[in-house]
């Protein structure tokens, strides 16, 4: 993601929650800067197309963006509201993945 976005400068990982993918290491929350102008949406917007363009690569299972969870590239499906931004993922990216290592080198990616 650094490599692809260098301006994602904050992302978080591992911690306690209620569903199994952040205690089990195996989802991100991936901070939009300026999430809350035109341009922090685009940049939001593009990110989750690079995440659903590379799923098979990267391994992902689902990604929640604006209070939509997306499976594959189409517009993903709505969520109920959950009472704050945060909550709603409107400032990060929730990328969930299905596990299984790292890198093995050699992987092309698109953006």
């Amino acid at each position: 993601m650094s490599a692809a976005f260098p301006q994602i400068r904050e992302v978080g990982g591992y911690r306690p929650d209620s569903l199994h993918w952040h205690p089990d290491g195996l989802a991100l929350d991936i901070m939009v800067p300026g999430w809350n102008t035109p341009g922090g949406k685009a940049f939001g917007d593009q990110v989750l197309r690079f995440l659903m363009t590379n799923k098979s690569t990267l391994g992902i299972d689902h990604a929640i963006w604006r209070q939509a969870i997306h499976y594959d590239g189409d517009g993903g499906q709505m969520m109920d509201n959950h009472g704050s931004p945060t909550q709603n993922h409107m400032d990060h990216i929730h990328v969930a993945t299905k596990g299984g290592g790292y890198p093995r080198g050699g992987e092309v990616f698109r953006l």
